[in-house]
């Protein structure tokens, strides 16, 4: 099982790791600018981040794998926005299902 974590500075272990390159069309840029109107540098970190986690991802057209991508963050550091980011950024290159765990410890 491969790990990612984001870390607080933004930074993801293992960078060698990457196994392909994603591309991010109209639907993610969209998505961002929506979300952040006028905030360029800010849509081009998230985006960024969200490509940094799926280059580490297996390429929709691979072959089946083992390999299990995990994302964890801490409380109140833009896991809802990353997750939202990475959904899109993955449907655009071609993943037709995406699965997102999500639970509270209550």
């Amino acid at each position: 099982m491969a790990i990612v974590e984001i870390l607080p500075d933004g930074d993801l272990p293992n960078e060698n790791t990457e196994l392909w390159t994603p591309r991010a069309t109209d639907r993610t840029v969209s998505l961002l600018c929506d979300k952040f109107p006028g905030e360029e540098d800010l849509q081009r970190n998230v985006l960024s981040k969200a490509t940094k986690i799926l280059k580490k991802c297996l390429p929709p057209d691979s072959q089946p794998d083992e390999r299990t991508v995990l994302v964890v963050g801490r409380i109140q550091s833009g896991k809802t926005l990353s997750f939202t980011a990475l959904a899109s950024l993955a449907g655009e290159n071609g993943y037709r299902l995406i699965i997102v765990l999500a639970a509270t410890t209550r």
